[in-house]
């Protein structure tokens, strides 16, 4: 689903995406860092910051070994 996802951001299909994501972080019971970070992007896209900055917190908090999203939720605080 994730990669699915990530295509449908690319060609600007935000929704299909989200719905992408959101079955890819169901599937793995909440703990797939990646798609949070990813769907954060989606959310920025369509200008829901708080969703944006959510997601980002999610993927730090399940990974906090990986910089990049500590680094992209830096631009919320």
């Amino acid at each position: 689903y994730v990669n699915r996802a990530n295509s449908l951001f690319r060609a600007r299909r935000y929704a299909e995406a989200l719905a992408d994501y959101d079955r890819a972080i169901d599937l793995s019971s909440g703990a797939f860092a990646l798609a949070y970070y990813n769907r954060s992007f989606v959310h920025r896209a369509l200008d829901q910051k708080d969703a944006a900055r959510k997601d980002l917190e999610q993927a730090a908090l399940l990974a906090p070994e990986v910089t990049a999203y500590r680094e992209a939720l830096r631009g919320y605080n």
